[in-house]
């Protein structure tokens, strides 16, 4: 009969597809595993651009991206505080400087927040801007 017949061509393909479409699956997923539950190097900082404006400012990333967590801070408390701080902000000599200057802009944009003003009013982002471009020409 036509029943009790070896199994087709075509039938040995499809199973070969299935498996290799397993184990390209499995492949994915264990790739997938990896990249989720490896940690990064530690002591590896990534250097990201300087924050313009006072729409991406945040106080607690710029001071941890100068942070050198590799030194102890024991031995060199600076070098721990602020040893990255020329890779992460190579166009400041002034680092302290350019904190005093940003600080207080960040504190006015906070006020104006709580009282209904938008950080994104244009002449208030201007005004910032410009603040912001004669710091560094005075470098």
């Amino acid at each position: 009969t036509a029943d009790d017949s070896v199994p087709g061509q075509d039938l040995c393909l499809n199973a070969n597809e299935n498996i290799l479409l397993f184990f390209n699956v499995l492949l994915f997923a264990l790739l997938m595993a990896l990249v989720a539950f490896v940690p990064p190097p530690t002591g590896v900082t990534r250097a990201r651009p300087t924050c313009r404006n006072l729409t991406c400012y945040n106080l607690r990333d710029e001071l941890h991206t100068s942070m050198n967590l590799a030194a102890n801070p024991c031995d060199d408390f600076y070098e721990y505080v602020c040893g990255l701080w020329p890779k992460s902000h190579p166009e400041f000599d002034d680092q302290f400087h350019l904190l005093e200057v940003r600080h207080p802009l960040a504190c006015t944009t906070l006020r104006l927040r709580s009282h209904g003003f938008s950080v994104e009013h244009r002449a208030e982002k201007r005004r910032i801007d410009v603040s912001i471009k004669k710091l560094r020409r005075s470098h």
